[in-house]
């Protein structure tokens, strides 16, 4: 069974950035940032860019495509409790399987193309 954790304390964040160095993401992490968890172990990631103008998620590192989506809606949730309704997605245009998740689902909507990604914003 996979656990969702909402980060709060710097422990959390410790073990988000763990991870992310294991999968060779270096990157400043801000709240909201969610965890899974699976046998006591981090399985996934899903963060907060912090930017001046707009809410920009990522990164988003994962083991598997369900986790993926069960951060995904974990981070909506946490979203719409604070009040937000829609950010900023960049996906790297190498990725090309999750570029075509998120055309397929509600709510994104491709915004355009910048230094070599693919921007989508998330409507709640």
């Amino acid at each position: 069974m996979t656990d969702y954790r909402l980060v709060t304390k710097p422990q959390g964040y410790k073990h988000a950035h763990k991870y992310l160095r294991s999968k060779g993401v270096e990157c400043k992490l801000s709240f909201p940032t969610i965890i899974a968890i699976r046998d006591e172990e981090v399985v996934g990631v899903i963060g907060t860019h912090p930017q001046k103008d707009a809410i920009v998620t990522g990164p988003v590192e994962v083991n598997s495509r369900s986790v993926a989506l069960r951060l995904s809606e974990a981070y909506d949730n946490v979203m719409r409790a604070a009040g937000i309704s829609s950010y900023l997605m960049w996906v790297d245009k190498a990725n090309q399987g999750w570029s075509k998740i998120l055309r397929r689902l509600p709510g994104f909507i491709e915004r355009g193309q910048d230094r070599g990604r693919f921007i989508y914003e998330r409507t709640l």
